[in-house]
């Protein structure tokens, strides 16, 4: 791994990982209820599939990968997360999600929240694989 030049990159990371830890952390529940809740709604899905498949995807991708590439793959699960955030805050979509299983937004909020499922269990296998890998190297 190498070190950046300027200790000015290093200072940059905790707030911004501060910021992304309170966003998830104080959202994560509302979201994986409603999650949940439509999964099991939803006809003709097994509720553990919304689970399982993304995280065995996410793994499966990142199998061929290379390790520096975890912090992109971090990112664009934030952006799936905050996607899935501002349509289950709006509030004609946010009503639509609690009312209709089979609407639109419903199966929209379903895909962003299993894209950033994947894409998160996709960054901390690239993450675990980076670590091992420079921790092998003599």
């Amino acid at each position: 791994m190498k070190v950046p030049a300027s200790k000015e990159e290093f200072l940059v990371w905790p707030p911004l990982g501060g910021g992304v830890g309170i966003i998830v952390g104080a959202t994560v529940f509302d979201v994986l209820t409603t999650y949940q809740t439509l999964l099991k709604e939803h006809e003709g899905a097994y509720w553990f599939a919304g689970y399982v498949f993304p995280i065995l995807m996410g793994v499966a991708f990142a199998v061929r990968l290379h390790g520096k590439y975890w912090l992109g793959f971090g990112w664009l699960s934030f952006v799936f997360y905050l996607a899935c955030l501002i349509l289950h805050w709006l509030p004609i979509v946010g009503s639509q999600l609690h009312l209709e299983a089979s609407s639109t937004f419903a199966n929209v909020y379903l895909v962003l929240v299993a894209l950033s499922i994947l894409f998160a269990v996709q960054s901390g296998s690239l993450l675990c694989k980076r670590l091992t890998i420079n921790k092998s190297d003599p």
